[in-house]
């Protein structure tokens, strides 16, 4: 039998005094038990980071995230009938990253802080705190909640990412070792590091016998020398009634011009002479972020890479004469040329 989707307005519920939520869904934080949840889903012992026993609870039904359906995993402290709830997990697959964001404005307003790389925004009020990383991984955003009493966790949570070296991966993945089922299930989060490897990774598919037929691109296959590049903002075409073109240049350049330049220093590593320009359009959303990109104009394997950083850009907010968010169209040309 298909599980039913929580509605939106059992959200109304879980509101608590001085008009704050404490909760999501049916969940809420000072009530809600592990008796409550143990008769709806599948639920087994975990060790928790600090070594608190707890009990993992999945398989419940689904909540209604926008148009999306949201996987609902929870944590209570303790194995016992009466162990109270200490975390909400949502996970949402085929995330649509503003949807997620907008649903979390209406019921909590603005984040009280904002990150980049990977981009997650936190809440709280009187009762809870709350994470959203958007994503987690791709097309994968996790919501996290807990009571604001698990300051542990919290400060667990609330940490930037440490950036690991890449790794290869195993030689065959089907028969890689599946993950400590004890351990805490945490949201898969990108460093700096492991997008350098994919930058590497997607010029490496080709392989080195690939034809190249873009005529803005010229020079031949070379191994003897792994320059550098240079990357340079040519052209750039944008609303300059909703968004500050200079700001947009400024963050462009100071923040993202990196994640080109180690496309393009990738590539260089098969064909070191490779130079030419590199068109890059998006659309900057409501919330500041990046959808409906496309990147075209030297060669697929660097369009792609860069193609999969730009889900990563943030921008300011565009605002229309009414001082009202809207949406706005940019679109850069980058001059790439080996030293």
């Amino acid at each position: 039998m298909k599980r039913a989707l929580v509605v939106l307005a059992a959200l109304v519920a879980c509101k608590g005094k001085e008009g704050d939520y404490s909760g999501i869904g049916h969940w809420r934080f000072g009530v809600s038990t592990l008796k409550d949840a143990a008769s709806a889903g599948k639920c087994g012992g975990v060790k928790l980071a600090d070594g608190r026993d707890a009990t993992w609870c999945l398989g419940l039904q689904p909540m209604k995230i926008g148009q999306r359906s949201a996987d609902v995993d929870l944590y209570f402290l303790g194995d016992k009938a009466d162990a109270p709830l200490i975390e909400v997990q949502l996970k949402i697959r085929g995330c649509d990253e503003d949807e997620v964001d907008r649903f979390m404005r209406k019921l909590f307003g603005e984040p009280f802080e904002t990150r980049q790389q990977p981009w997650r925004e936190y809440w709280k009020n009187s009762f809870m705190w709350m994470l959203a990383q958007l994503p987690d991984a791709p097309a994968h955003c996790t919501v996290h909640f807990l009571p604001i009493e698990e300051k542990g966790e919290i400060e667990r949570l609330s940490k930037p990412p440490e950036a690991k070296p890449p790794t290869a991966p195993p030689p065959d993945a089907a028969t890689a070792a599946p993950p400590d089922a004890a351990a805490r299930p945490a949201a898969k989060e990108t460093s700096s590091d492991d997008r350098t490897a994919l930058a590497d990774m997607l010029v490496a598919e080709a392989g080195s016998g690939s034809e190249h037929r873009d005529m803005n691109r010229t020079g031949s296959q070379g191994t003897a020398t792994s320059p550098s590049g240079r990357v340079t903002l040519a052209d750039k075409q944008l609303d300059d009634g909703v968004l500050d073109p200079d700001a947009v240049s400024r963050r462009l350049v100071a923040t993202y011009m990196t994640s080109i330049k180690r496309c393009y220093a990738a590539f260089l590593k098969k064909d070191p002479s490779a130079r030419g320009k590199l068109l890059v359009s998006f659309t900057v959303s409501e919330t500041g972020r990046v959808k409906n990109a496309s990147v075209h104009g030297f060669s697929d394997e660097v369009d792609r890479c860069v193609q999969g950083w730009i889900a990563s850009w943030r921008f300011a907010i565009p605002k229309d004469r009414a001082n009202e968010p809207t949406t706005a169209d940019v679109a850069f040309t980058f001059q790439l040329v080996p030293d």
